[in-house]
């Protein structure tokens, strides 16, 4: 959230990439940074900022001594931020959605342990296989497998699996003219968990999936970048689950190593469009 010109009196986020609590719907009346982590959990800058806040916390210098990591260049900018009147109104609605956020993250965990317990081997053993690929992770692993089960005999190849998961660029040609690549309309619990996936799939580091993200954002756009990535990802569980097969990533520089000259060509006509003479020559020789 960035600063407005106009704002009402109160608090006001003075920096960009905050989640903040507006109870009111006119003033910011909790400033904090909401960081997930692979397991689901959040880290504790949501939850310090939280509990002082609804203890009765008052002074700012506390609270805005709690940011961690990149924050900590922005003590000032917090100071300022969290500068304003908190009534003991505010700090029971922090309080309840605290112990809401807790509840929930309590019956996440009975809930998880549940379905290990009472899930047969066969599903349990999909959940560790896919547990390994990128950005799913053991509950997602588990809500996707909800949704296709883990027998993939009954599609003959993955562009079946795709086409029935929604997953494959749609078809529509007429008189020879392409009208529309909109992909199909499928199971939305299946496209939703897909989604997620390959958002946190995009952001794993050294990842094959970073990699084809970052070379379709470009031009594609990031919505159909993404796209590409949940198709990568349903075609790749279908192959483990059908052959039994771990996961082996292909790595962040896939598509250098499978067409190295065309990035060496690249990267030559940038250095030219900057003025740069360039000379290439193999390391073996330059030895």
């Amino acid at each position: 959230m960035s600063r407005k010109k106009s704002s009402p009196a109160g608090l006001q986020a003075l920096y960009g990439r905050v989640c903040s609590l507006d109870v009111h719907k006119k003033v910011i009346v909790a400033c904090v940074r909401i960081v997930e982590t692979k397991n689901g959990t959040v880290q504790s800058t949501l939850r310090k900022f939280g509990t002082m806040t609804a203890d009765r916390e008052k002074d700012v210098t506390v609270l805005a001594d709690l940011a961690q990591r990149q924050l900590r260049g922005k003590i000032p900018e917090l100071q300022r931020a969290l500068t304003g009147e908190l009534t003991e109104h505010h700090r029971f609605l922090l309080r309840q959605l605290l112990g809401q956020y807790d509840f929930l993250q309590k019956e996440i965990a009975r809930v998880s342990e549940r379905l290990g317990a009472v899930a047969p081997p066969s599903f349990r053993g999909a959940v560790e296989k896919l547990d390994a690929v990128a950005g799913v992770g053991e509950r997602g692993a588990r809500a996707l497998l909800a949704e296709t089960g883990t027998d993939m005999s009954r599609f003959p190849t993955h562009k079946h699996f795709t086409w029935w998961a929604g997953q494959c660029p749609g078809n529509h040609e007429s008189a020879g003219k392409r009208k529309s690549g909109k992909t199909p309309s499928a199971n939305r619990h299946i496209d939703a968990v897909l989604t997620e996936m390959a958002h946190a799939a995009v952001r794993t580091k050294n990842s094959y999936f970073k990699a084809q993200y970052h070379r379709l954002a470009g031009r594609p756009g990031k919505k159909r970048a993404i796209g590409a990535v949940k198709h990568s990802l349903s075609v790749i569980v279908y192959y483990m689950l059908r052959d039994d097969k771990p996961y082996k990533d292909l790595g962040v520089d896939y598509f250098d190593k499978l067409n190295p000259q065309q990035r060496i060509r690249y990267h030559v006509r940038k250095l030219k469009e900057l003025g740069q003479g360039v000379e290439l020559s193999a390391l073996s020789d330059a030895a």
